[in-house]
């Protein structure tokens, strides 16, 4: 009943949804374009938040273009949205990709895009979760700048990203067990991510990403400008070693995540996790599959990004069947 949360168990909550969306696509020798509509109701009744509504419409066209034989695609986004309870935005995206030679290439992107806050952040209630009626939009610039690269049997990407927020939804830890989104007036997060894949022979192929985020408040409020954004682990690695023999494919997974924060003052920590998986599949024929899994096998005690137990050590057996 909530008695140690203060979030009531039993909750009477309905919500309703309904919408359409049309496109149409024109294809030209230097690319492409696009344009597509979509119109979107929202409703909800719920004995403490009464019974809000939201219709949002969007319009959003597109444009592929390849120049120099084929050498530098541009793309080009532009999507307009009109929601009733957080008012119109424009959200333009330009993006460049040149292919330098037939195993180098280069691409940058850079963008404006608003996210206007969830029903389930504005009025879910429910467990460890309280919604806030009281939220904003976010609003947010992204910029990236990368590479790719692909040798005779293997292939690695490169990114350097920064996004500058404002009025970031970012759920906090506010009292006991519960959770609550709030807007983070300033936030930029900046970082590399990499990944690649290499054919080692024989069936044996191994994978892997790295993200490295320094997300950081920029709000100026004292006690947590220049501390983490909770939630945001800095560090974000994995790797995956794959074997196939025949009908018989295995892998091994390993997913480690640094520890973060869970209050803007970063004052309650959590701590980094590492984590492996291990799977098996044999392919009857075509259209059957048998396997088997075992997660989290090393059976460490582990939390989510918010605090969450996740599962020890879990086993599955799975069936597929394809017609």
């Amino acid at each position: 009943l909530g008695e140690q949360t203060g979030v009531p168990v039993f909750t009477d909550q309905t919500t309703r949804q309904f919408g359409g969306r049309a496109g149409i696509d024109f294809y030209h020798e230097k690319g492409s374009a696009g344009l597509t509509a979509m119109f979107d109701r929202e409703s909800l009744n719920d004995t403490n938040f009464g019974e809000p509504e939201r219709d949002t419409l969007a319009v959003s066209a597109r444009s592929d273009l390849s120049l120099l034989d084929e050498s530098i695609w541009l793309t080009a986004i532009c999507r307009y949205d009109d929601i009733t309870d957080a008012g119109d935005y424009w959200s333009p995206k330009l993006g460049l990709k040149w292919f330098v030679n037939d195993r180098f290439s280069l691409k940058a992107n850079a963008g404006y895009g608003f996210r206007a806050p969830s029903f389930n952040e504005l009025f879910m209630e429910a467990g460890f979760i309280v919604g806030n009626p009281d939220l904003l939009p976010e609003e947010a610039f992204s910029y990236d700048l990368g590479f790719g690269y692909e040798g005779n049997r293997w292939r690695m990407e490169m990114a350097l990203f920064q996004i500058d927020s404002e009025d970031l939804i970012q759920y906090l830890l506010v009292s006991g067990f519960r959770y609550k989104p709030f807007n983070i007036g300033k936030a930029r997060s900046r970082g590399i991510e990499v990944e690649g894949t290499v054919d080692l022979g024989s069936g044996v192929s191994l994978s892997g990403s790295y993200t490295w985020d320094e997300a950081v408040d920029r709000s100026g409020e004292p006690n947590v400008d220049g501390k983490q954004i909770p939630g945001r682990p800095e560090h974000d690695a994995f790797a995956r070693l794959d074997y196939e023999f025949k009908a018989v494919s295995t892998w091994m997974e390993w997913h480690y995540l640094s520890g973060n924060f869970v209050t803007r003052a970063n004052s309650k920590e959590l701590d980094s996790r590492s984590t492996g998986n291990f799977g098996v599949a044999w392919r009857i024929n075509d259209m059957f599959q048998l396997g088997g899994e075992i997660k989290n096998i090393n059976d460490n005690e582990v939390v989510d990004v918010e605090g969450f137990p996740l599962p020890p050590r879990t086993f599955f057996v799975t069936a597929r069947f394809k017609i």
